[in-house]
C-alpha cells in the first residue's frame, strides 16, 4: 500500500512539473520571446535614466533592475511571474501586469494592468532623461 501511494505521489509530481506548476519566468515551461531587461529603466530609482510615458490619468510607469518601480507615480516593488507578467505591490495596491509587449530598443510598450476587478490597457512610449530634467 505504502509502494502505491509512493508511486502515485512521484507520477503527480512528474505531471505537476510538466504542464507547467514549475514554469519560472517563461510561464509553463514554452519559450519566452519577452525579454524584462529590455523595459528597464535604470538600476533603481535614484539612477533611472528613462521612464514609460503612457496613455490613462496618471502616465509615468518605470521598472528597474533592482526589483522595484513606479506605478502611476508610486513606488512599486514587482516580481516577474511569467513570461510576460508580473505582480506589483505598493503601499496601498497589489496587482498585476499582463500581456507585456515591447522594448526600449522599439520605443514601445503595452501591457494589462489589473488591480482587483479593474482592468486597464496600457500603451507607452519612452521618455530618456535629459541630463536637466527634474525627476522626483
Amino acid at each position: 500500500m505504502k509502494n502505491s501511494f509512493s508511486v502515485l505521489g512521484i507520477i503527480l509530481l512528474i505531471s505537476f512539473i510538466s504542464i507547467g506548476g514549475c514554469g519560472g519566468s517563461s510561464g509553463g515551461g514554452e519559450p519566452c520571446d519577452f525579454n524584462l531587461n529590455g523595459i528597464l529603466n535604470g538600476p533603481n530609482f535614484d539612477q533611472a535614466t528613462s521612464e514609460w510615458e503612457c496613455n490613462g490619468p496618471a502616465n509615468e510607469f518605470a521598472f528597474y533592475q533592482d526589483g522595484t518601480g513606479r506605478d502611476f507615480s508610486v513606488l512599486t516593488t514587482y516580481q516577474r511571474v511569467g513570461c510576460n507578467t508580473i505582480n506589483f505591490q505598493d503601499e496601498f495596491v497589489e496587482g498585476v501586469y499582463i500581456d507585456l509587449e515591447g522594448s526600449k530598443a522599439s520605443n514601445f510598450l503595452s501591457f494589462t494592468r489589473i488591480v482587483g476587478d479593474a482592468e486597464l490597457f496600457l500603451e507607452c512610449t519612452l521618455r530618456i532623461f535629459e541630463d536637466d530634467d527634474e525627476f522626483f
